[in-house]
């Protein structure tokens, strides 16, 4: 509990001294991105990671970050704690987020100032606009993150992507840049406010993978070979099979347990 009321403290200390700052830079930064708004916002990760010292960050293949450029950026996602992880990495990009954060006090408003990308995930025309801008930020020579999980996984498993980022990177003609991330979870699962003991986080960059030579209706293929290289990435790093992380898997893992527990008629 102390270790918890200590994170909260630091990181809404954090939000108060940095959102008037930010409000500052937002109101001259002219760039059609708000890259300067967005950069300084990010910028908060550096000090929230030193300060609260419940994770150890081990990075992998950060050589293949870029400054600014059309990336698409996809990742798994385990935890609240994957946005000031990915975000310490320096990489400034516009984050594709559920409507709900951008109205939490603070947290929200300077979403907002970055001009982050907001997702009504029960309107179906949200999700058309989140894209529209998003297909802005990739013109303006500007990365764009998904979690394309949708969510957050509540049992540490890699879950089934959603094709919209893909579909983008291709029609955008843009590189897919994935990312995994491992240990955050147990940081602070899912639907919990408090953080468990300090752990190893890992988070691996690959190099950027190009589009072209896709269409539009193999979306799906390059989705599956993204999605492959990261549960393949986390299962590395727990010394298990790709199967044992691939929350795909699951269903047909019970099933089979299940049938075992049936006596046969035979």
């Amino acid at each position: 509990m102390i270790r918890t009321v200590f994170v909260w403290i630091v990181f809404i200390g954090l939000l108060m001294v940095w959102f008037p700052i930010l409000a500052l830079i937002r109101l001259f930064d002219r760039d059609s991105v708000h890259y300067r708004s967005g950069r300084f916002y990010r910028s908060m990760a550096k000090p929230l990671v030193k300060l609260i010292p419940i994770w150890r960050l081990i990075f992998t293949g950060e050589k293949n970050l870029p400054l600014r450029r059309p990336y698409v950026v996809v990742s798994n996602h385990q935890s609240l704690l994957d946005i000031p992880i990915i975000a310490y990495m320096g990489m400034e990009m516009k984050w594709v987020a559920k409507k709900e954060l951008f109205s939490v006090p603070l947290l929200g408003w300077m979403m907002s100032l970055a001009d982050d990308i907001k997702l009504d995930r029960s309107q179906a025309r949200s999700g058309v606009q989140a894209m529209i801008k998003a297909r802005k930020c990739l013109q303006a020579d500007y990365p764009v993150i998904f979690f394309p999980e949708g969510t957050r996984s509540r049992d540490g498993l890699v879950h089934a992507f959603s094709n919209g980022p893909f579909h983008l990177a291709i029609k955008e003609g843009a590189l897919i840049l994935p990312l995994a991330i491992e240990g955050a979870n147990e940081c602070i699962p899912k639907h919990s406010w408090r953080f468990g003991p300090p752990r190893d986080v890992h988070i691996h960059v690959f190099p950027p993978l190009p589009t072209a030579g896709y269409t539009l209706k193999q979306a799906g293929e390059l989705q599956e070979r993204v999605r492959r290289m990261i549960v393949e990435r986390i299962a590395v790093w727990r010394q298990a099979t790709p199967e044992t992380v691939d929350g795909l898997t699951k269903p047909k893992q019970a099933a089979a347990t299940e049938n075992e527990r049936v006596p046969s008629n035979r």
